[in-house]
């Protein structure tokens, strides 16, 4: 490298992780929940595990924070809409006190088999050397960081910001920008981690902030906006390498 090249270059004082499927592994977690399910309710044998699996989730990205963070409907309400309409798939019509039994059993399994994303903590640790960290995430904060705290990660950021906190959603820009805020950090000398192309990269890229796509299944970015593309955090150095990417300065710890 250059004399005085990596003095060129902005240092990264802030890097925001999505937290479902990108620091926890919401999917595993899912994935247990819903296998529980099968064994206790025939119906929903009648279909393959991915065509259930692909449903739940199509149920789960909709806008049901939106509903939720406006008080339109509860967070229980929303989980009983969401397995009430997955029963529905299958021609069996939930009643409420049957919602809920069936909610508490998936949450019951989901709950026992709460994990990091492979490699997470590892990275978290090494980033959190050189700059600050923050989780943004699209769900309420207390419940966010209550998952980091039992998969072994809250203590690793600096901050949690969801949904309620910034009262708005990825990919409005605004909600990076109550992040950046947390952490002391300006867009340029920020980087964004996550899964979502649409509210990650993209939600990052409007707010001017250089986006990282968490990949982990096989598929290309689309060709705009431009992003960084990772497909694990293991082996840790090229995570974090990837991670840190062209903006690399000085290294030295960031946090108080």
């Amino acid at each position: 490298m250059p004399p005085g090249a990596r003095a060129d270059r902005a240092r990264v004082r802030a890097v925001l992780f999505d937290v479902d499927d990108t620091l926890f592994d919401h999917r595993y977690a899912s994935r247990a929940g819903l296998a529980a399910l099968r064994r206790t309710h025939p119906a929903l044998r009648t279909v393959d595990f991915a065509t259930v699996d692909r449903r739940y989730r199509r149920l789960l990205e909709s806008s049901w924070f939106r509903r939720v963070l406006a008080g339109e409907i509860t967070p229980a309400e929303s989980r009983r809409h969401r397995m009430r309409a997955l029963f529905r798939s299958v021609g069996v019509r939930l009643g409420p006190d049957a919602a809920t039994e069936v909610v508490d059993e998936y949450r019951r399994a989901y709950g026992r088999h709460r994990r990091a994303v492979p490699g997470a903590a590892a990275v978290l640790d090494e980033l959190g050397a050189r700059a600050r960290i923050a989780a943004v995430s699209n769900n309420f904060t207390r419940d966010q960081a209550e998952t980091l705290g039992a998969v072994g990660l809250l203590d690793r950021i600096d901050r949690v910001i969801g949904v309620d906190v910034a009262g708005c959603a990825k990919p409005d820009p605004r909600i990076y920008r109550r992040a950046l805020a947390e952490v002391g950090a300006r867009p340029g000398e920020a980087v964004m981690v996550g899964d979502n192309w649409t509210a990650d990269v993209v939600g990052a890229h409007r707010a001017g902030i250089r986006p990282v796509w968490f990949r982990r299944e096989p598929g290309k970015p689309p060709v705009a906006p431009p992003a960084a593309v990772i497909r694990s955090f293991r082996p840790t150095a090229p995570a974090v390498e990837r991670i840190l990417g062209p903006m690399r300065g000085p290294l030295g710890r960031a946090r108080p």
